[in-house]
């Protein structure tokens, strides 16, 4: 399936906005580019349990079960959200090589581990916003500190509510008197990611994790049978 655009939602950034352009080759350097970029994002305890394979100009995203950590998530539910944070990486890397992202959501039922296939669309500038999120990538680390004290400000929760919609989600903020109470608990729901989870969850295994959850371009242990360390390294 193919994601949805939301009312008022910037349309180059939608997983539906460009039609597969069939005019597109990837270079190397591009489909590089490409990883680079969803690598750097967010996973449960710095797992990474992703994989990648490339198809042409195609770039799929697996979960990699491998990675999967038992202890802290036995149903994949947070392997799940990590990838859907290195597929945004894949869209994002997609605007800053000037096409829009054509995204296919669990392309394949016989595939279960296949989350997602990427490809170019029409070209489109990249806009101001994008570029800000571009430049935001290199910078993403894990922060294991505290949280603040104090109530999360009332224009960044608005934003949270924003930005959830944008992505098909809904953002639940407690009631007022739980703001004044005490800390703040942020609950999202994502009826798609939801949907996919329940499908997902019979193909789930308990298969061991790698001894590191790193990987170099030299490392080919996590790529897919037939591909290249290069487009699987993160």
């Amino acid at each position: 399936m193919t994601g949805t655009t939301q009312p008022g939602r910037d349309q180059r950034m939608s997983p539906s906005a460009g039609q597969p352009s069939e005019d597109v080759r990837l270079t190397p350097d591009d489909l590089t580019c490409l990883v680079a970029a969803a690598a750097r994002a967010p996973s449960v305890h710095n797992s990474q349990p992703w994989q990648f394979r490339v198809r042409g100009s195609d770039l799929e995203l697996h979960a990699d079960p491998r990675r999967m950590l038992p202890q802290v998530d036995p149903e994949g539910r947070e392997m799940l959200i990590s990838c859907g944070a290195a597929l945004y990486g894949l869209r994002l890397g997609m605007r800053r090589l000037g096409y829009l992202p054509h995204v296919e959501l669990l392309p394949d039922p016989a595939q279960p581990a296949l989350i997602a296939r990427v490809r170019p669309g029409a070209r489109e500038r990249t806009t101001a916003e994008e570029w800000d999120l571009i430049a935001a990538v290199p910078h993403r680390h894990t922060h294991r500190g505290p949280f603040a004290p104090g109530r999360v400000p009332a224009r960044l929760l608005d934003a949270l509510v924003r930005d959830a919609a944008a992505e098909g989600a809904a953002v639940g903020v407690p009631v007022a008197a739980a703001l004044a109470a005490g800390p703040l608990w942020v609950g999202v729901g994502v009826a798609a990611g939801v949907a996919a989870f329940w499908w997902f969850r019979p193909w789930i295994t308990k298969m061991p994790r790698p001894t590191s959850a790193m990987t170099t371009t030299t490392n080919s242990s996590r790529c897919l049978p037939g591909e290249s360390s290069m487009a699987c390294s993160a």
